[in-house]
């Protein structure tokens, strides 16, 4: 049986979560302005709603998923957390990827760290190492704690606190603390099964919830055939590599505002050929670094 592998359709979602999944003002505004005029960029990935997890063993992780992880592994193990089942995710693209889930000490919920590493063209164009602590109640909430910061909004009975950049040590501690104040038994964690339960249990809720508000939605047939030939290369330092990334950008800002202008009064002959030369200038560039960028893979 296929699967549907989504891509974010960002002219539904928020404001707010464009502004938090993006890592500068810059990138805020391009990212705005596409949602505004409602226009979706091409995606560097795209995933598919798990049935089971696929797991696999922590000495199989890619080279550069462990180096992310390891900090995060110490400070875990430092707490006494070392129990649990490492697994990937269906996912297409240029990614690197892989999650883990390990029960806490007292059975409580579990902590989940995932780890992304998205590249194009040997460029980094994404990395993320995300920790937090879930704890399941007997109503059907789900307390959430994370050290990570906030992206795409979590369904309405996930309840989030985000702590970015804070040890996990001092995360759990604010977990518990939260726990305490619940009146609720607590859904227990004990072993791999359960694990597996609690985290497909959580991402397809967060899928649902995703697919309904419209912000995930299926890849056309020629993106996922585009994706599917896509694999994750090695990261590059090289400076003249990783300024494609501020290039792509500057094309998709000058077809983005473009667009936008042409939507803007009811402009002159002038101002016609003003817009729409941003806007081919913008696909003109786009096609001259995907013609540089094939040479050099073939070099």
């Amino acid at each position: 049986m296929s699967q549907t592998f989504y891509k974010v359709h960002l002219p539904a979602s928020r404001y707010a979560e464009c502004w938090n999944a993006t890592k500068n003002p810059f990138e805020f505004l391009v990212a705005a302005l596409l949602k505004t005029i409602g226009v979706s960029i091409p995606p560097p990935i795209a995933s598919a709603c798990p049935e089971h997890l696929t797991r696999v063993a922590p000495d199989t992780i890619a080279p550069v998923l462990a180096k992310m992880l390891k900090p995060k592994l110490n400070q875990a193990r430092e707490l006494g957390i070392d129990a649990g089942i490492w697994y990937t995710n269906p996912a297409i693209g240029a990614v690197s990827l892989v999650g883990s889930a390990f029960c806490l000490p007292d059975g409580n919920g579990a902590l989940l760290i995932a780890t992304v590493h998205i590249t194009m063209n040997g460029v980094t164009t994404d990395k993320k190492c995300s920790a937090s602590f879930m704890t399941q109640l007997s109503s059907g909430r789900v307390i959430v704690t994370t050290a990570a910061k906030p992206e795409l909004d979590p369904p309405p009975h996930i309840e989030c606190e985000f702590l970015p950049g804070a040890t996990l040590s001092a995360a759990l501690d604010r977990h518990r603390e939260r726990l305490s104040m619940e009146g609720e038994q607590t859904l227990r964690v004990d072993s791999e099964d359960d694990l597996e339960h609690f985290c497909l249990q959580n991402e397809k809720s967060t899928y649902d919830f995703n697919i309904e508000r419209g912000v995930f939605v299926p890849v056309t047939a020629a993106e996922e055939t585009s994706l599917r030939t896509a694999t994750p290369t090695a990261p590059s330092d090289d400076p003249a590599k990783t300024s494609k990334g501020i290039l792509d950008m500057l094309c998709w800002f000058s077809i983005g505002f473009g667009f936008f202008e042409l939507n803007d009064g009811d402009p002159n002959d002038a101002q016609l050929i003003f817009r729409w030369s941003l806007i081919g200038d913008g696909f003109v560039g786009l096609a001259i670094l995907a013609t540089v960028r094939h040479f050099r893979r073939t070099e």
